[in-house]
């Protein structure tokens, strides 16, 4: 069993301590054998599948399993194939937000969505795509880390605003009259506002006119990055329609899978504490994506450890260096591949001697393009031909085989 263990209340087990291992991943190794995406600049993936396996794909997947083994990893990352999941410990990532019907673009990612999480049709849009994603691992559970729900949304307010110029919050005050989502907000302030509506748009600027009663308040125009009191109560209503997402899938997975563990949606550095507590309800640990730092961050680690209680994943990670014909590279960008594998091997190491970091994976088997809207290389072990990058893949294996030692030494502590 590869399962975090887990107390009656369905919560980590700290005197059981094991059998979860500290596990290596590395994630998207479909970018080995699957056509590329529409919006990709160069079309390696398929080029390979061809030239490489003449179009054989479980040759590839079997390919790509050698090169775990070469270098040191213990567990198949999250986009794994079955030939993967039937004999490594692997990630499911589900983006059970994710849809084409038109909800609003979230994040660096415009099909990550702000939908109406409150709205009976979305509900159950989201409990099927949870049904899915534990349908679709069911013959390989056994090996199943746990689910990720989505990849990075960008829950804080600030920062979504500033990225997107959208927000969760925001998007519920947008609804339509009747909407579930529009009534939830509007009951939210109701209840923070008691019989005081005119101290609500006294404390949003708004004119006497626009608040003559609940009924007829629209504050859909109103920028709340304008208004330091309107983002003070989207700061306090964001964690309800977190909660109200998260619960339902965290009761529909118990349904389909009552024994998964569940780290919800990745988190990054700008996520609000607020939020990771909702998180801490409903997961048994917590999937974190660094941005940014270059080196290990045992203070960030800490918080978000410190704050939800729970273990964490590295759910996915990048590390770049100057690539000849590519003015940008994905990530932070080392001096050289001696430098990313050094900043590899101190990510392995403060993890695994943390304590409280269950697993790292590394971003991307091979080198991908993608346009978004720039040109920007995605480094991975591999060069478009296939050919490890050396020195870099030396120092990871190096690095992947010291973890595990370190990491039963820093658990038992």
């Amino acid at each position: 069993m590869h399962r975090l263990p887990r107390a009656p209340a369905g919560g980590l087990d700290e005197a059981a301590r094991a059998p979860m291992p500290f596990h290596l991943g590395l994630n998207h190794p479909q970018f080995l054998y699957n056509p590329c995406n529409a919006g990709d600049k160069e079309c390696i993936a398929a080029d390979l599948l061809n030239s490489k396996f003449d179009g054989n794909k479980t040759a590839a997947q079997l390919r790509e399993l050698d090169f775990y083994k070469q270098w040191g990893f213990t567990a198949a990352g999250y986009d794994a194939p079955n030939e993967h999941r039937a004999v490594l410990p692997y990630l499911k990532l589900s983006g059970v937000l994710t849809n084409d019907n038109g909800y609003s673009p979230s994040a660096w990612n415009p099909k990550l969505l702000f939908p109406d999480v409150f709205n009976a049709t979305v509900q159950e849009y989201v409990a099927a795509n949870v049904r899915s994603a534990c349908e679709e691992t069911r013959p390989y559970h056994e090996n199943l880390i746990g689910y990720i729900w989505d990849d990075v949304p960008l829950f804080d307010i600030a920062h979504s605003q500033e990225q997107r110029g959208a927000d969760w919050v925001t998007a519920m005050r947008c609804l339509p009259a009747g909407a579930p989502g529009r009534n939830a907000y509007y009951e939210f302030l109701a209840a923070r506002y008691p019989g005081n509506l005119t101290g609500l748009c006294a404390a949003y600027e708004q004119p006497a006119s626009a608040c003559t009663s609940w009924d007829a308040l629209d504050l859909c125009a109103v920028k709340n990055t304008q208004h330091p009191a309107m983002m003070s109560d989207d700061a306090d209503f964001l964690p309800v329609i977190v909660d109200e997402y998260m619960g339902l899938c965290n009761t529909t997975i118990k349904e389909c899978d009552p024994h998964a563990n569940q780290f919800m949606d990745t988190v990054r550095v700008t996520t609000p504490d607020s939020v990771l507590k909702v998180i801490a309800k409903y997961a048994d640990a917590a999937s974190y994506q660094p941005g940014g730092d270059p080196e290990y961050n045992a203070t960030g680690m800490e918080r978000f450890h410190n704050v939800t209680g729970l273990p964490i994943i590295i759910a996915d990670i990048g590390f770049s260096w100057p690539h000849p014909g590519y003015s940008k590279t994905e990530w932070h960008e080392y001096a050289s591949q001696v430098d990313a594998g050094a900043a590899y091997a101190g990510y392995v190491h403060g993890a695994a001697n943390s304590g409280f970091v269950l697993g790292l994976n590394k971003c991307m088997i091979i080198d991908r393009v993608v346009t978004q809207p720039e040109t920007v290389l995605k480094p991975g072990m591999l060069d478009f031909e296939m050919n490890p990058h050396q020195p870099f893949t030396s120092k990871v294996k190096q690095a992947n085989l010291a973890a595990a030692k370190l990491f039963e030494e820093a658990r038992w502590r």
